[in-house]
């Protein structure tokens, strides 16, 4: 054989069969294959972890709404219960308003006493003797 360039050239490879090509071929569908259904079998791994988290968040957020629920109703009841102390704001005024009129009829009742049994202003009303034989 001869040199070329400083190598060794030997015979000429022989061309790959077609039984050669084949065989490469299916070697290279198998390997595929076997990404495929790795890739497959990750990807169904995944589904189930995000299904299960999911089922987990559904689960937290049914909790979370019967809390509430529970809250809202308590808070209800609270506000029923409790309608009475808003109204003493609306009480207390009111009985001040009484106490003011109550304070002006005595007043008024006590100038009539005092008109009626010829007391003086500020004096004690003198409770009047009884007119007849014993009066001297």
């Amino acid at each position: 054989m001869g040199k070329l360039r400083g190598r060794e050239i030997g015979p000429p490879s022989p061309r790959p069969s077609a039984l050669t090509k084949e065989v490469h071929m299916l070697e290279s569908a198998d390997t595929t294959t076997r990404w495929w259904v790795l890739a497959l079998s990750i990807g169904a791994v995944v589904i189930g972890v995000v299904a299960a988290l999911l089922l987990r968040i559904i689960r937290a957020a049914s909790s979370i709404d019967r809390y509430a629920a529970d809250i809202w109703e308590a808070g209800q009841k609270i506000a029923g219960n409790t309608a009475a102390i808003w109204q003493l704001g609306q009480t207390n005024s009111v009985a001040g308003q009484i106490l003011a009129t109550a304070q002006s009829i005595d007043g008024h009742a006590a100038a009539i006493d005092q008109a009626l049994n010829g007391a003086k202003p500020g004096e004690p009303a003198a409770t009047a003797a009884p007119a007849g034989p014993s009066a001297q």
